[in-house]
């Protein structure tokens, strides 16, 4: 374990803070991804998900992807940090939030999805609507749903969500776990 932190330290770190995000690397935008699913339909999902190298400004390599793990591990986070979640990767990682808040027992606003979408919510500057909120003195953009009450479907519940937390870090590291 000291040997990995070490090397991350020392060698992973360094070398992924010199690259520059969508320039040497980065994660497909919307339209970069339509555009390699329209001219690859069995592009393997890793390079849907993970940062790839970028041959120049905005310009994905077609095929290319990091072999060292680690540096793909680490570029991918940088570029989720810099870049944003897109919102297909965000719906996606509602839907599992969603998922594990119905395994859950207990009540609703205590369950641990629930704390946790409460957390990355308020740790992003918004408030989640219910029980004790004084929703006078908070503004309608920062104002959210409970997760019970949330529909991955509802494009108008989910987009201004989307928007607070695509550069959470937080959810960005639940996100890669």
């Amino acid at each position: 374990m000291i040997n990995l932190a070490h090397d991350w330290l020392h060698i992973y770190l360094p070398h992924a803070l010199k690259k520059i995000d969508r320039v040497s690397f980065g994660i497909m935008s919307d339209d970069d991804l339509k555009q390699a699913r329209r001219s690859n339909p069995l592009m393997p999902r890793s390079r849907a998900k993970l940062a790839i190298p970028f041959i120049s400004k905005d310009v994905p390599s077609n095929a290319s992807e990091f072999a060292q793990p680690d540096v793909v591990i680490g570029l991918t986070l940088l570029a989720y940090r810099y870049e944003g979640m897109r919102y297909e990767d965000f719906v996606e990682a509602l839907d599992k939030v969603m998922k594990d808040f119905a395994l859950e027992g207990g009540e609703p606003d205590e369950r641990p999805s629930a704390l946790r979408h409460r957390k990355w919510v308020e740790g992003m500057g918004g408030v989640i609507s219910g029980k004790g909120v004084d929703e006078r003195h908070v503004d309608a953009s920062k104002r959210h749903l409970p997760l019970e009450l949330l529909d991955p479907s509802d494009d108008r519940l989910i987009r201004p969500l989307y928007e607070l937390l695509r550069f959470s870090p937080s959810f960005i590291h639940w996100c890669a776990r």
